[in-house]
């Protein structure tokens, strides 16, 4: 996070990553297309004959929450070995394995398909969320700028089209 008190600018990062052909990349592209055209930026990244990211996507989304102008910037890196395990399996497995993630994680699980384009929206909006929360506690963001967690979040939800609505962290568990 980053604030500029002169400007009244947040900038905040929001990174994806995850095992290889996971669909980090396909995220911020369905994600591009949401987005209102007059509130994002340009969406680079650098294709690959077999799909992989070499260095890094980015996509910036630019838009006023209050008196503030905040700069969200989307992040992927390259897929790691270590990650593996969290791979996509497509059979009972996976249903499974998410299963055992909602009971032995304490952050909400997002189910997505993003090659579909299904719950991608509802994953960033839940991203997002989780970050104003976790900031929000470390700096005092509401506090200090009259910056309410889910007034935020909606704010983002209106960048994007046929968004919908949020839940927010504590409604998922």
């Amino acid at each position: 996070m980053q604030f500029n008190t002169g400007q009244r600018e947040l900038t905040l990062k929001i990174v994806y990553y995850g095992p290889g052909l996971s669909g980090k990349t396909t995220n911020l592209r369905a994600l591009y297309q949401r987005i209102q055209p007059h509130l994002r930026g340009h969406l680079m990244t650098l294709d690959t004959a077999d799909d992989r990211t070499l260095f890094f996507d980015t996509l910036p989304l630019v838009f006023r929450a209050g008196n503030l102008k905040v700069k969200l910037k989307l992040f992927t890196v390259p897929g790691q070995v270590m990650h593996n395990y969290k791979k996509d399996l497509g059979d009972d497995s996976t249903t499974e394995a998410i299963e055992k993630m909602r009971k032995e994680n304490k952050q909400p699980v997002f189910e997505a398909v993003a090659v579909r384009g299904e719950g991608v929206v509802e994953t960033f909006l839940g991203l997002v969320d989780l970050t104003f929360e976790q900031i929000d506690k470390h700096y005092l963001l509401s506090d200090k700028l009259g910056l309410d967690r889910r007034q935020f979040v909606e704010e983002v939800r209106r960048c994007l089209v046929d968004a919908p609505p949020v839940k927010h962290a504590e409604e998922k568990n």
